[in-house]
């Protein structure tokens, strides 16, 4: 179960990052 809320939490902070990095870039253009 732990390594199931691990890959959940994985997922969840690479998708925020990727989210950040799309606004940061858009507004940075």
């Amino acid at each position: 179960m732990e390594d199931y809320l691990l890959a959940f939490a994985m997922v969840v902070l690479t998708a925020l990052f990727i989210g950040l990095t799309t606004v940061g870039l858009v507004e940075f253009a």
